[in-house]
């Protein structure tokens, strides 16, 4: 489940005239092994071919083609694909080098584009026709606290941004991104390749109804969920389906989040949520009744005269009451300049 329309998406790049990767094969060459860093595409569909004389060089080719001499080169201007991929049946896939690590590489498909988060020379894969990550996931990364060497499971994780945000932010052993919607599962996991954390963060294409099922109760150290806000009944639905199932509890609700986050965690561990502050009564409600105590809340307005329009939250399983109300966060001092907080919290 992606977010709203993104307030922070890094630097999103549209040209890297010295980072395109050759893709080059002698003819009748075959490759052992699909590198991980690279396409995971059915071996019916594409081969994923490494340039011999280049190391960690690669190229997804599809059934009944070959490279010959001279190289070929990818697009420069990621956000099209043109005619010079020697042939490749459209939609044809790019294969981009993080160039923020070497040898991190991830395919690109029509539509997409690639944005640097601006941290850890993190960069993420986004498709703008389906959803992008929302100031939300950000300020959710931030709030939440994963200590060393701890598990930490994002529900509904979309894109993966929480994950790669929590990944450079803490030195948590392992993340898990349970993601219902395939498209996205596959955007999250071409982030991870694209940033080389494959060993930290795994995606899994998976309801997150089932997630204590699929996980095991009592399982992990940190629970992180950035939920749809409105109920099925709440608004229009979106029509573009992956938006709808961002916005709206049309795959599951609140309930489903809070009573599955309650079952993956360790007694004491900690469970984070963003949300609208329109339905603190009924998220502190679930919470209590599934035993998460509500221990931190952070009110998040747009601007300092206005009223909140998000929740931060944090729950401890089987803690005892008490809650303690943070100051607000103010996300901007006038239109298109964010506080001095928020810059220095988040680095923006």
């Amino acid at each position: 489940m992606e977010r709203k329309s993104p307030q922070i998406e890094g630097r999103t790049i549209d040209a890297l005239p010295n980072q395109t990767t050759e893709i080059l094969m002698q003819n009748g060459s075959q490759p052992d092994s699909a590198d991980e860093h690279t396409c995971s595409l059915p071996a019916d569909h594409a081969q994923i071919v490494e340039k011999p004389d280049r190391p960690v060089r690669n190229a997804s080719i599809h059934p009944d083609e070959h490279i010959d001499e001279p190289a070929v080169r990818m697009n420069e201007n990621l956000g099209q694909v043109g005619n010079h991929t020697h042939g490749l049946p459209a939609p044809a896939v790019q294969i981009f080098e993080n160039p923020n690590r070497p040898g991190c590489f991830a395919p690109l498909y029509p539509g997409e584009r690639i944005d640097d988060l601006e941290r850890s020379g993190l960069m993420i894969i986004q498709n703008p026709e389906k959803f992008c990550f929302g100031m939300d996931a950000v300020l959710l990364s931030g709030f939440a606290r994963v200590k060393k060497g701890e598990t930490c499971v994002d529900l509904g994780c979309g894109n993966g941004i929480i994950p790669l945000l929590l990944s450079a932010r803490s030195e948590g052993k392992q993340f898990i991104g349970l993601e219902i919607q395939k498209e996205s599962a596959d955007l999250a996991r071409r982030s991870v390749s694209l940033n080389g954390l494959e060993s930290r963060i795994k995606i899994i294409n998976s309801d997150l109804r089932d997630a204590s099922g699929l996980l095991g109760t009592s399982s992990s150290s940190v629970v992180t969920c950035n939920p749809p806000y409105m109920t099925a009944q709440h608004g229009l639905t979106n029509p573009n389906p992956a938006r709808a199932i961002a916005r709206h509890e049309v795959l599951c609700t609140l309930e489903d989040v809070i009573r599955e986050s309650a079952a993956l965690l360790l007694p004491g561990g900690r469970f984070y949520l963003v949300h609208r502050p329109f339905r603190l009564a009924e998220i502190f409600s679930l919470m209590v009744r599934y035993h998460l105590e509500p221990k931190r809340m952070r009110l998040v307005y747009p601007y300092a005269d206005r009223e909140p329009n998000m929740v931060l939250l944090e729950g401890i399983r089987g803690a005892r009451p008490r809650i303690t109300v943070e100051k607000p966060l103010i996300v901007w001092e006038a239109p298109g300049k964010y506080t001095p907080e928020l810059r220095e919290d988040y680095g923006y």
